[in-house]
């Protein structure tokens, strides 16, 4: 069975399973760069491609493991006497495809400032296409690659003792380090592609000078060293690594693990002791905290990524651009909160049957899932906004801009909260 088969059947099952409207859903970058393009028609600037393109790569990167050991049907071909290197290109192919998706929903979004530029030799949109691209094209590559080298990783000897300690825990899960590296990576390539983003908005040399290409050049000569030592990694590596993952997964319903609140979560957390008049909502804010910690140990790095890229934003971008970088960049990051929220909703964080027969009244439990994305709403949007506030050329636009996601992400996730049934 080769990999374009494996491919063609994922794709196949995904569109049933999607029902009528599945080509649309996937499709959405396409969906999304025209909504941009409708935004961005009357200004012209660089912020809505530059947005989609650099969530996109992120998205890619930390889609690694989704695409290469947690797919539906991952379970059942690693069972079959298949290569690594067969899976390897699978993931490669499922990463490449959404790449691809973006690229155009890029090139979608950039199209009205392309068709409005005098000359496409010093044209910001057309620099902002070719970085976006390029940082697509060294996400696919490198997504998959980090994943199966952090597969590797769990397979050590050393890593799979921690199976073992189920009454003396060490330390966190290794599991934690199957999105831990792909995370590294996408960190590495979101701050390469932030530090060329003045070469996109305020850039002189035309784009066929090579000394320009030079980062890029080099980020995708390290995605490509990466997906060979990945590819070299693969025959001997990913059944043992998909092993050792299933047993680690299987093992974490038991898992007893010193996973605790953050110091902002903590002091966070006897601000609403004090506050509260119920001790059970302590309780379960400390609960969820810990689960989500534990269940979802990349989203945490994600949003610190995202963060790290709207302080760098807040600080170096200027011009135009300054606005709508930084609230599209915010945006992201709340709408990103909204869905961590709806995660502490869902097993295996919460299960509302269960939660509906403790002795705790629906108003605490409320308040400490809404007191939790508040949390997460001020620390990754309020407060990773300060420096647009304070460097910005409009500080109060940016402000009323982050206030209004700060509360529309807070009304959202109380809607979701309210409705949630079991």
């Amino acid at each position: 069975m080769t990999a374009r088969r494996i491919a063609a059947r994922a794709r196949l099952e995904a569109t049933r399973a999607r029902g009528p409207l599945g080509w649309l859903l996937a499709g959405w970058p396409l969906a999304l760069g025209a909504v941009a393009a409708a935004l961005g028609y009357r200004s012209g600037g660089v912020a809505w491609p530059l947005a989609i393109g650099l969530g996109g790569a992120t998205l890619v990167v930390l889609g690694g493991p989704w695409a290469l050991f947690w797919r539906a049907d991952a379970a059942a071909l690693a069972r079959l006497p298949i290569g690594g290197r067969v899976h390897l290109r699978v993931g490669l192919m499922h990463a490449a495809r959404r790449a691809a998706l973006f690229i155009v929903g890029t090139a979608i979004a950039a199209a009205p400032a392309l068709v409005a530029s005098d000359g496409p030799d010093f044209d910001p949109a057309l620099r902002a296409l070719a970085l976006c691209s390029a940082a697509l094209v060294c996400a696919a590559l490198a997504g998959p690659s980090s994943a199966l080298l952090g597969g590797a990783l769990l397979a050590q000897p050393q890593a799979s003792r921690t199976k073992l300690d189920i009454l003396e825990p060490g330390g966190p899960p290794p599991t934690q380090l199957l999105p831990l590296i792909p995370s590294i990576a996408a960190s590495i390539l979101l701050a390469a592609t932030l530090a060329a983003i003045p070469w996109v908005t305020r850039g002189k040399v035309p784009l066929w000078v090579p000394y320009t290409w030079a980062p890029f050049v080099a980020l995708t000569m390290l995605a490509a060293v990466l997906t060979v030592a990945a590819r070299a990694a693969a025959p001997g590596w990913y059944r043992r690594a998909w092993l050792a993952i299933i047993a680690l997964d299987r093992a974490r319903p038991i898992w007893i693990e010193r996973t605790s609140a953050g110091p902002l979560e903590a002091a966070w957390g006897r601000l609403l002791m004090m506050t509260t008049t119920h001790a059970g909502t302590l309780t379960l804010y400390r609960k969820d905290i810990t689960n989500l910690r534990r269940r979802y140990p990349a989203a945490y790095a994600a949003s610190g990524a995202g963060m790290i890229a709207l302080i760098a934003v807040g600080i170096w971008v200027r011009g135009e651009a300054h606005v709508q970088s930084v609230l599209l960049l915010a945006g992201g990051l709340a709408v990103y909160q909204v869905v961590m929220a709806w995660r502490a909703l869902r097993p295996p964080v919460e299960h509302l049957r269960l939660l509906h027969m403790l002795p705790l009244p629906r108003s605490a439990a409320m308040r400490a899932k809404a007191s939790y994305l508040f949390l997460r709403l001020a620390m990754c949007v309020g407060l990773a906004g300060v420096p647009a506030l304070l460097r910005g050329p409009e500080p109060a636009l940016v402000g009323v801009g982050l206030g209004a996601l700060i509360v529309g992400g807070l009304l959202a996730g109380i809607t979701l909260i309210s409705r949630a049934r079991p």
